[in-house]
C-alpha cells in the first residue's frame, strides 16, 4: 500500500542547529548593517566590502566623488558597470550616467541595481561591450568574481599568464570559468555618438571608469580618436601590468592628456618585517592615497589620464 507523502513527511532541526541559527543571523545582520542597497552575489568575490561596508572600492569611489565635485559632474560613463557597483553608488552626484555590460547575467542585475539606486538620475544602460568592430565575442567569466570577466582573443593587452593570476590562479583552466556568449559594438562608432549626444546637452566635463580587464587600451584609444576638443574628462581605469605603455596611451590624444597613478602612501618599506609594518601602519593613521605621476615600469593598480 502507497502511503501519501505528505502523511510520511517529517523534518527535524535540533534545539542546537536552532540557536546557532539564530547566533549566525544575528551575526549576520549586525556585520551587514551598512551593506548598499543593492542586490549582491553573496559568494562573489566583488561583493563582501559592499555588504560589510557599504563600500566598494572606497579610494577609486573618493576619486571618482572628488572630481564630481570639482567640476566634473556633469556625465559619468562606466564601460564595464558589471552590477552597478561603481555608478550605482557614485552615479547620484552626476547629471548623467551611462553604463555598458556584455554580461547578460549580471546585465539583469544591473538592471535592477540602477533602478533602486539611481531614481530621480538620467541613466541610460547599453547591454554591450567596447571593442573595434560589431560582432559577437566570448566572455571568460571566473565562478568566483564575475567581475575579472575577460575576452581571450588579440585584442587583449594581457598575456595569459596575468589573466590567470588576476584572479588567483596559476593558468587558464577552463573549469574555472563560464563562458557566455556576449555582443561588442565598434567603439569608435559608440562615443562618436555617445560624446554627440553629451554635447548637445550641455554636458562637457564628466568621469569615465574603464575595467575591461585586458580591453583597456583599445577603449582608450576609440577615445582618443573620437571625444570633441569641447569635452574633458577623467579617465580612471585598473591595470595589471607593470609594463603598460602609457606613453602611447598619451600620444593617441596628441598632447591633450596626462597620465596619473592613485597611489597608496606607504609609511614603511617592503622589506620590513610584518610587525613592524603593521605598526607603521597603525601609527600613521590608516590608508592614505594620493595622485602621483606614473612611473615607467610602475603602472600596476589604478591608473588616472586627465584630458583637457
Amino acid at each position: 500500500m502507497q502511503v501519501d507523502p505528505h502523511q510520511a513527511y517529517q523534518y527535524k532541526q535540533s534545539v542546537l542547529n536552532t540557536a546557532l541559527q539564530q547566533i549566525q543571523l544575528a551575526l549576520f545582520r549586525q556585520l551587514t548593517r551598512k551593506s548598499q542597497n543593492l542586490f549582491l552575489r553573496g559568494a562573489d568575490q566583488i561583493s563582501a566590502a559592499p555588504q560589510v561596508t557599504g563600500n566598494h572600492e572606497p579610494h577609486v569611489r573618493s576619486f571618482i566623488e572628488h572630481y564630481a565635485n570639482a567640476g566634473y559632474g556633469d556625465f559619468l560613463i562606466d564601460i564595464g558597470a558589471n552590477i552597478g557597483l561603481t555608478s550605482c553608488q557614485s552615479g547620484g552626484r552626476f547629471r548623467q550616467v551611462h553604463m555598458f555590460e556584455p554580461n547578460p547575467d549580471c546585465f539583469s542585475i544591473l538592471r535592477v541595481n540602477a533602478r533602486i539606486s539611481l531614481a530621480g538620475t538620467d541613466y541610460r544602460l547599453y547591454e554591450f561591450g567596447l571593442g573595434e568592430a560589431n560582432e559577437r565575442k566570448v566572455l571568460n567569466v571566473p565562478r568566483h568574481n564575475w567581475g575579472g570577466a575577460f575576452i581571450d582573443d588579440e585584442h587583449n593587452s594581457y598575456s595569459a599568464a596575468t589573466l590567470a593570476s588576476k584572479d588567483g590562479f596559476d593558468h587558464i583552466d577552463p573549469q574555472q570559468y563560464l563562458r557566455v556568449e556576449i555582443q561588442i559594438a565598434a567603439a569608435d562608432e559608440v562615443f562618436r555618438n555617445l560624446f554627440c549626444g553629451l554635447m548637445e546637452a550641455g554636458l562637457t566635463s564628466g568621469v569615465i571608469k574603464i575595467d575591461v580587464e585586458g580591453y583597456e587600451p583599445t577603449v582608450i584609444h576609440a577615445i582618443a580618436r573620437t571625444i570633441p576638443k569641447e569635452i574633458s574628462a577623467a579617465v580612471v581605469f585598473e591595470s595589471w601590468d607593470d609594463d603598460l605603455d602609457v606613453s602611447q596611451l598619451l600620444d593617441a590624444f596628441g598632447g591633450r592628456a596626462s597620465a596619473f597613478r592613485i597611489q597608496y602612501i606607504k609609511r614603511y618599506k617592503q622589506s620590513w618585517p610584518k610587525l613592524l609594518k603593521l605598526a607603521a601602519f597603525a601609527l600613521s593613521g590608516g590608508y592614505t592615497y594620493t595622485i602621483s605621476p606614473v612611473v615607467a615600469g610602475k603602472t600596476k593598480g589604478d591608473l588616472v589620464l586627465s584630458i583637457r
